[in-house]
């Protein structure tokens, strides 16, 4: 079962990089909706960020927590989803721990990925469980929220049908 989703879902990448290999770029208008705009956090060393500066291309966000263990064991897959889509999808960590939790554990780990403090309860952003993601096109449309624990294919297929959504809006 696992194999044939993997061939069909690459069966649908290659039709679509094939179809919208000769379209031309069209320019992405930055405009995050409500949701997004909600979100207010820092980095590791205190400074404020833009949520914008992660937009332009579709944005993933992990709301996870130190002490969450089914949020350590999504780790390896968000490092995985990340590693794939370094060039097309940008992935942030937020948590609503203390900088030095945040750091700590940052140190001890070996995933390459963007950390970020939340200056709000994660509450405030609607989310009451951890592991959560929620997924945000390239303008900062909220697109899909998945409560609880993932594995690979479900963050491929998240983003591989809101490509061929896209793609079917943009016919």
């Amino acid at each position: 079962m696992k194999y044939q989703f993997v061939i069909i879902t690459f069966v649908i990448l290659l039709i679509l990089c094939c179809t919208t290999a000769c379209q031309p770029k069209k320019e992405i208008v930055i405009a995050p909706d409500e949701i997004l705009l909600n979100h207010s956090f820092t980095d590791l060393e205190g400074n404020p960020v833009d949520i914008k500066h992660y937009l332009g291309k579709p944005l993933l966000i992990n709301y996870w927590a130190t002490w969450c263990k089914y949020c350590l064991k999504d780790l390896p897959v968000v490092q995985q989803f990340t590693d794939y889509h370094k060039r097309s999808i940008n992935v942030i960590l937020l948590s609503d721990e203390n900088t030095e939790k945040i750091e700590h554990f940052k140190t001890k780990q070996d995933y390459e990925m963007v950390y970020l403090k939340s200056d709000k309860p994660l509450s405030a952003y609607g989310i009451r469980q951890r592991p959560a993601f929620a997924y945000f096109s390239a303008a900062g449309k909220h697109l899909e929220t998945i409560n609880g624990s993932v594995d690979v294919e479900i963050l491929f297929g998240m983003v591989e049908y809101h490509k061929a959504k896209q793609h079917k809006l943009n016919q």
